[in-house]
């Protein structure tokens, strides 16, 4: 595909706004409108993998039961030509993994409010009745202004008393997720809940106050294995800046047994507010540090 005249379906395609393993975003116009989408196009080369465009129609039907300023609005799924894509909310931002990785004293100027913004997002897609299954940084956009949007549907489940994860085919015994982010029931292919997206949350704003991820080995298997019965890391020791309060809701996101961690996205948004992330005066250490560019 190429920008310029280049259409799909009543999207104009302007240009390409990143690339992956599996689909290409683009930013587009609606014909015949101002209004301007990103649509998350499938690659050429995966046309024939069922399960992808499976997952691709899923994301959208996901998505399009959402409504919330914290969670990317999606347009609808489309197929034009045999090429699947979806039509969504353009939100010029980087994920939060890229901010962790180039901007990671800024985003601690505001930390407060992009968790407490992550959790409403994940908090609207549970009201709706959805697990995420992939919570992550990656899944999270954060644009200059430190707005939010949750992204990516593609595995969320149906949030259930009796079902076990199976992905969004409905009968995928593969283990489906991000292995650094895998709550120990997910590793085991079990019963998901609310509990799971939490652990995964907490996985990521783990990352996100220290720049570190809670566990690293040498090997895929390793990490899981981590995961399932490792210690749960604190995090003082990769920022020293974080208060001890905030320390210990992340381990308690992170504990083993789901019925040991918060039992709702809401009850994190609550100990949050109660809670200073950081030590008093980190912040005016940080805007030194900015300034002389250490």
């Amino acid at each position: 595909m190429a920008s310029g005249q280049h259409f799909l379906g009543p999207f104009q395609l302007v240009r390409m706004i990143r690339s992956g393993q599996t689909c290409q975003v683009w930013e587009a116009i609606r014909s015949g409108t101002d209004e301007r989408v990103a649509l998350k196009v499938l690659l050429r080369e995966h046309l024939k993998t069922k399960e992808l465009v499976d997952a691709l129609r899923h994301e959208a039907a996901v998505g399009k039961t959402l409504d919330h300023p914290k969670v990317i609005k999606i347009i609808g799924f489309f197929q034009q030509h045999t090429l699947p894509f979806i039509a969504m909310e353009l939100f010029a931002a980087n994920n939060l993994k890229q901010e962790v990785r180039d901007h990671l004293d800024r985003l601690l100027l505001d930390i407060d409010n992009v968790l407490m913004a992550c959790c409403e997002g994940l908090a609207h897609m549970h009201k709706k009745g959805w697990l995420h299954c992939d919570m992550k940084p990656d899944n999270f956009l954060i644009n200059t202004d430190k707005e939010i949007r949750l992204i990516d549907f593609s595995i969320a489940q149906k949030i259930s008393k009796s079902s076990i994860f199976s992905g969004w085919g409905g009968g995928n015994k593969s283990i489906s997720g991000t292995r650094s982010y895998m709550a120990p029931e997910q590793i085991r292919n079990k019963h998901l809940t609310i509990a799971t997206d939490i652990y995964g949350m907490g996985c990521t704003f783990f990352e996100m106050v220290s720049g570190k991820l809670p566990y690293t080995a040498s090997t895929p298997n390793e990490l899981l294995s981590k995961h399932l019965g490792a210690p749960i890391p604190s995090v003082l020791p990769a920022n020293n800046m974080v208060s001890e309060d905030f320390a210990n809701i992340l381990t308690k996101m992170m504990a083993k047994e789901p019925a040991k961690r918060f039992a709702s996205v809401e009850a994190v948004i609550s100990e949050i507010k109660k809670t200073r992330v950081l030590k008093p005066g980190s912040q005016k250490k940080i805007m030194e540090r900015m300034a002389g560019g250490n």
